[in-house]
């Protein structure tokens, strides 16, 4: 195979391995393919030959698969700077978590502030 014409994109997307090959089954129909190798557990598809990023998302678009170079940058909608902008939502579930765990062991399983606190933590 031809190393020269050899493209690596980053797939977002992938819901099952199924798909994934059913993906890769459709990228090697397009005329300008030689050949695709998808690599599910790093989210990313090794083309031969020609395609388009629309062209790969076209391949995709039964299951809503974005494409993008392997080195292409992010965009700026998916970088986030802190951990805690990313993982607020969890951080706060755990927190309530805690609270409805002490409440338990003060007020017992079956008071108001222990039963809130669980169901604000797993609703979180």
């Amino acid at each position: 195979m031809d190393q020269n014409r050899k493209h690596v994109y980053r797939v977002e997307g992938f819901s099952c391995a199924g798909c994934a090959g059913t993906f890769e089954k459709n990228v090697k129909q397009i005329k300008t393919v030689q050949d695709a190798e998808v690599n599910f557990p790093a989210a990313k598809i090794t083309v031969y030959g020609e395609a388009s990023i629309q062209q790969l998302e076209k391949a995709g678009a039964f299951e809503g698969l974005k494409v993008r170079g392997e080195d292409d940058e992010l965009p700026e909608s998916k970088k986030s700077s802190s951990f805690i902008l990313n993982y607020w939502n969890v951080l706060l579930g755990v927190f309530f978590f805690t609270i409805g765990v002490r409440s338990v062991v003060t007020f017992g399983e079956e008071h108001l502030a222990s039963v809130l606190s669980f169901f604000v933590s797993h609703h979180n």
